[in-house]
């Protein structure tokens, strides 16, 4: 059931009739506003894009292609209402920006888990310093380092997910806190592992979370 909706991101690209736009709205008390349609359309069919999308003073600041696609939505509801962040098709990854980043950080994420895998990753430019990648098909949460565009060895496969503890479907919160030698993982209020540093981390860390609904993420 979809409640109200301060932002509705959509794209549409119908090649048969040659229209390509890209989508602004609100669903507000059970109806949608009044639809923007922008003519820019960025985004190549099948390609990969970034889209940020930021709160500023007068709306959401709406950015892709390295910045040459910009527009400014105006905030028809408080941005103190919005609860949740949810993706309705395709491959979509949720990402913030970790200024000032080291040991005594604190990453948390909030979500409802997919029915298969999701990952929570921090990079450091193009690395994966840290993957943690819940399998529920496998019955495993892994966690992994991605250097150079390589992978490295996978740990925590051998240890089961805790039913107790992270289930398909179901609210999850993972926690990671930088320390001086690793990162320490808890997973719904419950010490998971230590992941000890494969790659060295930097002042300004990105978090991207891939799959499932991302309700809440926070860092201080």
């Amino acid at each position: 059931m979809l409640h109200s909706s301060a932002f509705h991101y959509y794209t549409i690209c119908t090649c048969t009739l040659s229209t390509q736009a890209v989508g602004l709205n609100t669903y507000m008390r059970g109806a949608w506003g009044t639809p923007v349609y922008l003519t820019q359309f960025p985004f190549t069919p099948g390609g990969g894009t970034v889209v940020l999308v930021r709160n500023t003073l007068h709306g959401f600041l709406i950015t892709a292609d390295a910045g040459s696609f910009s527009y400014l939505f105006p905030y028809h509801t408080s941005t103190l209402e919005i609860r949740d962040i949810r993706t309705t098709s395709g491959r979509v990854h949720i990402g913030q920006v970790l200024p000032d980043y080291g040991p005594g950080r604190i990453l948390t994420v909030r979500g409802i888990a997919p029915s298969t895998r999701f990952s929570i990753n921090l990079f450091k430019g193009s690395d994966n310093t840290l993957h943690v990648n819940p399998r529920f098909e496998q019955n495993l949460i892994v966690l992994n380092t991605r250097f150079n565009g390589v992978w490295g060895p996978e740990e925590g496969g051998g240890s089961p997910i805790r039913p107790t503890s992270l289930r398909a479907g179901e609210p999850y919160t993972v926690e990671i806190v930088c320390q001086l030698y690793g990162y320490a993982i808890a997973i719904n209020g419950e010490h998971h592992s230590i992941y000890e540093h494969r790659l060295a981390f930097s002042k300004t860390m990105t978090a991207i979370i891939r799959g499932g609904t991302v309700i809440d993420v926070r860092y201080i």
